[in-house]
Parts: C-alpha cells; sequence; structure tokens
C-alpha cells in the first residue's frame, strides 16, 4: 500500500471500531507530514492490533519489486500477522520482519521453530538461484546471480549470549521468580524468549545458509552495556518503591543483517538506545536501530 491521502481517508472509513477509528485518523495525520510526503509507505498488518510490518521508501528510488512473503512461498497476499515485508530497492534486496516471539510453552516454542524453518527455507531459495553478486543489482545482471540481501528488524533473538546483559538470570534464574513458567527438561529449550540456546542455534544457522554478516558486531565487536541492547527492561514507576524486575536489563535481538560481498560498503551500523533508563528509546521497549551503505 502507497498511502497517499486518498488512501488514509479509506483507511479511516473502513474503520469498523471507534477504537479504530480513532487509531487510524492519529496514523492518516502524522503520515501528512510535510517530511513525510517524500516517503511512500508499504505496510502489511495483522488482522488484529498486534503484528505487523512496514517500510518508507524514498521516492525516486527504483523499486522493482514489492512482496509480503518469503521467497518460494508464492505469489501475492501477506504473511498472516503481516510479519513480512520486503523490496526491491535500486537492486538491493531488503527484508523487514517482525519474528514471533518464541514464548514460554511447547506450542510457542513449536510455532517459531516453524517461522526459523520458514526463514531458513527462503534463504535457501536465494542461494539457489545462483552467485550472490553486488553486479546483480544492475539490470543487465546474469541470471546466474541474485541480488544482494539486507534483513532488518526485531528478530527476538541474541545471536549469542553476550548479547543479554544478565544471561544466568534470563536462563536460570527467571524460573524461581516467575514460577508459574514451567523449566523445560531439555537445556536447549531452556530460558527466557530470546536467550533459548535452541533459537539461537537456528538464528546461527540461518546467518551461515544465508551467508549474512551482522553489521552491529562488523563495527563494534566489543560488548558495551551502555549501547548495545536494543531491548530494555521498563524502569520502576515514578513513585514506585517497588523493584521492577528487568530494570538495568536487556538483550540485543534487533539487527540489521548484510550479505558478506557487503561487508565494505557498511558505514554506519548504530543502535539509538542508550542505558538502564531507555535513552533514545523512544516510548518504546525496543529503540531505532540505524544501518549506512555505501551504494
Amino acid at each position: 500500500l502507497t498511502w497517499d491521502g486518498t488512501d488514509a481517508s479509506m483507511a479511516v472509513n473502513m474503520c469498523r471500531t471507534k477504537k479504530a477509528f480513532e487509531d487510524a485518523k492519529k496514523i492518516a495525520a502524522a503520515l501528512r507530514d510535510p517530511m513525510l510526503s517524500r516517503y511512500n509507505f508499504h505496510w502489511s498488518l495483522s488482522d488484529w492490533k498486534y503484528a505487523g510490518t512496514a517500510m518508507m521508501i524514498r521516492k525516486g528510488l527504483h523499486v522493482s519489486k514489492i512482496k509480503h512473503r518469503f521467497p518460494g512461498e508464492g505469489r501475492g497476499g501477506h504473511d498472516p500477522d503481516g510479519r513480512i515485508c520486503i523490496a526491491t530497492v535500486e537492486g538491493i534486496e531488503i527484508w523487514s520482519t517482525y519474528v514471533p516471539n518464541s514464548g514460554w510453552t511447547t506450542h510457542s516454542h513449536s510455532r517459531r521453530e516453524t517461522w526459523d524453518k520458514r526463514v531458513l527455507e527462503a534463504l535457501k531459495t536465494r542461494t539457489a538461484t545462483g552467485m550472490e553478486s553486488i553486479s546483480s543489482r544492475n539490470s543487465s545482471s546474469s541470471s546466474s546471480t541474485h541480488p544482494p540481501l539486507v534483513w532488518a528488524g526485531d528478530l527476538n533473538v541474541c545471536r549469542e549470549d553476550r548479547d543479554a546483559s544478565h544471561i544466568r538470570f534470563f536462563r536460570e534464574t527467571i524460573y524461581s521468580i516467575q514460577r508459574h513458567h514451567q523449566k523445560p527438561a531439555t537445556y536447549r529449550n531452556t530460558g527466557q524468549p530470546g536467550v533459548i540456546p535452541h533459537e539461537q542455534e537456528r538464528f546461527r544457522e540461518m546467518l551461515r545458509v544465508g551467508n549474512l554478516l551482522d553489521a552491529y558486531r562488523v563495527l563494534h565487536p566489543k560488548v558495551d552495556r551502555f549501547k548495545d541492547f536494543t531491548w530494555r527492561g521498563s524502569p520502576p514507576a515514578i513513585g514506585s518503591l517497588k523493584r521492577a524486575l528487568y530494570y538495568d536489563k536487556g538483550m540485543r535481538i534487533d539487527y540489521t543483517l548484510v550479505s558478506s560481498a557487503m561487508k565494505e560498503m557498511i558505514l554506519r551500523a548504530e543502535t539509538c538506545g542508550r542505558g538502564k533508563d531507555r535513552e533514545g528509546f523512544l516510548g518504546s521497549d525496543h529503540c531505532p536501530i540505524i544501518l549506512h551503505l555505501k551504494l
């Protein structure tokens, strides 16, 4: 969906509840900001107010494809939860995804494993089309090559244990505090979502199969507890004497991943959040992240 004044009005008129109507009006008003008029908006939304992804693409850039399913999953339609936006912009394939949280139950673990299998198959489909080449950005590129990939979003997993502030707390201690969560029998499925060993293993396999680099760690190989973590727990409520369970704890679970062929093109990869009080988080528990490439 390219969002302009007509589409905004249509969206407001199609709302079926008062709350949805109010939300749509706020979005429509925000997107009328003159600065945003320089962009086209592409959305993939869930059927209920929970998940969704979007892309803002600067007008004037060449966009050859927009889709909302992974490579190899057929054409048309959206992911049911709106978790996928894929665009080929100036010859670079860009994935924006919101990965399902692994949750605490066998059922939610299974749902996440199913998602991860979809991603792995999509990466295999890409590599099966031939060698990856920066030259495939050109319209005259060979059919035996495919465009480089940039994959960004909330991927809901720590690549390594060092990407969590308090790994023992997240993987062990939490069960003695939140006793309604039953500790799995196998270590590979143990821990809070984000640091479950099995999901970490699957994520690293995706990086291997997709030949992808973690852009942030390329430029920031050393751990920095002040700026690494893209998700942080809530501070205590103002005036409250009650300790906030996750205060001063965080994970790096939002990423910009790039094809290894693009390593020398990485100019900047940053997190915008700082410190336990969530400076730069803009009201969310996740902070924005930035990737700047030399094209």
